[in-house]
């Protein structure tokens, strides 16, 4: 499997779990406790569409979807650091979800280069 759909099959079952069980512990890890479902949902449902439109996509239209999710991931990292920064998160949280944005950016950012 290519970075490419690699990514796109973790942005769905991440997104999928996020959306189906929004009060796993494992988010609770994560993103802090109480998660609020609303927002995990959210997450879930923006992972789902992500990875699900990069595999349908054909050759000619994956490079743009791999770019949109860059940007997501980028913007996602920024907010893990900005939430730390301002004590919204705790450093360990913040650490962690901004490596997970990380990871998604340069994991697509492979995938624009394979072509």
């Amino acid at each position: 499997m290519d970075n490419t759909s690699s990514l796109a099959a973790a942005r769905i079952v991440m997104g999928a779990a996020a959306w189906l069980a929004p009060e796993n512990r494992l988010w609770s890890a994560t993103m802090g406790s109480p998660t609020p479902s609303y927002s995990m949902r959210l997450f879930g449902a923006r992972e789902v569409a992500l990875g699900a439109m990069t595999l349908m996509a054909g050759p000619s239209v994956r490079p743009t979807l791999l770019k949109v999710g860059v940007a997501v991931d980028s913007a996602d990292a920024a907010a893990s650091l900005l939430a730390t920064r301002s004590g919204s998160l705790d450093k360990v949280r913040g650490a962690l979800l901004t490596a997970m944005a990380v990871a998604g950016v340069g994991t697509g950012v492979a995938g624009l280069q394979q072509g």
